[in-house]
């Protein structure tokens, strides 16, 4: 039986591939990377960051006299703690002095994250350390995010 030239080889032999530019372009770009990996790693930035804060805002809350300390909803103040700079003005319920000083924080604190979210989306002018670039940008926004809140509370309690 004579050979077409058509036919296409077994994968396990040793025949030249038919795609002789293939194994150039692999080497010279290299295999494709796997997208998505980046909000994974947003998601957990956000929730590893959180704890500590939210254990701090626990303790601040526990921190004065016994009538004070009775008077607070701690577990609500310890939930607050995601709201960053608002924590404050939220422990003392939304007294006018305490929820000024929460919007001023909050007028540094707002445009930082912001900043951090539009940030994940502006194109970066080279590809290497572009996403350790962002996922730092990213973790850096959410503790100043988070340590307003604690200056927050440094108004609120004192």
């Amino acid at each position: 039986m004579e050979s077409t030239g058509s036919e296409v080889p077994p994968p396990d032999s040793d025949a030249p591939s038919l795609r002789p530019h293939a194994a150039l372009l692999d080497s010279e770009v290299g295999p494709a990377k796997r997208r998505g990996r980046s909000f994974r790693a947003q998601i957990v930035i956000a929730f590893v960051i959180f704890p500590p804060f939210a254990a701090l805002s626990f303790a601040a809350s526990q921190n004065g006299s016994a009538g004070d300390v009775a008077s607070r909803n701690i577990p609500l103040i310890t939930a607050a703690t995601i709201t960053g700079p608002f924590v404050g003005a939220i422990a003392r319920g939304s007294q006018g002095c305490c929820l000024r000083a929460s919007i001023d924080i909050a007028v540094f604190c707002v445009p930082i994250l912001l900043g951090a979210v539009a940030f994940q989306f502006v194109p970066l002018p080279f590809r290497r350390g572009a996403e350790a670039i962002r996922l730092t940008v990213w973790a850096l926004a959410w503790f100043i995010w988070f340590a307003g809140g604690i200056l927050s509370f440094l108004h609120a309690f004192s």
